[in-house]
């Protein structure tokens, strides 16, 4: 049996764009993980920027190039991190579920595509999308650290 994440993982994927980066975003306040710590952000803020890190990676690359147990992951890390946010943020707001789940899901997809033009961004100035950005790089080692905690 599906848990309530899993179907809203689900949902979000079937009626969101195929590319949460083909909105023509701005990423001139797109502060990093490290920042939003230290400003003290909500910690579903945190799990649902997560959830928009690992799905714009497997957004940006593509489930082909990406291959399954990679692909696998990703989606695991996506519906891990979405379901979190969620939980932590009724806990936050008192927000009825239904309200939490999509919001939830808008603030993970407008992440990963905040994440997609910064990889644009990075490619159109010569350099690598990702694997070598600072930014990400931090951004990957809390999500990583978030993950063993929840």
């Amino acid at each position: 049996m599906r848990t309530r994440g899993q179907i809203a993982l689900a949902l979000a994927l079937l009626v969101l764009p195929a590319s949460a980066g083909n909105a023509q975003q701005q990423n001139l306040n797109f502060l990093s993980l490290e920042q939003l710590v230290n400003e003290g952000s909500a910690e579903s803020t945190l799990a649902l920027r997560c959830a928009g890190l690992f799905h714009s990676v497997w957004d940006y690359i593509g489930e082909t190039a990406l291959g399954p147990k990679a692909t696998l992951q990703a989606k695991s890390n996506v519906s891990l991190f979405l379901e979190a946010g969620t939980k932590l943020r009724i806990a936050e707001t008192g927000e009825a579920e239904a309200d939490a789940n999509k919001a939830a899901v808008a603030a993970a997809f407008a992440a990963s595509g905040k994440y997609y033009t910064h990889y644009k961004n990075n490619v159109a100035a010569g350099r690598d999308a990702y694997a070598t950005d600072e930014m990400w790089s931090s951004d990957l080692e809390i999500c990583k650290n978030l993950a063993e905690q929840l």
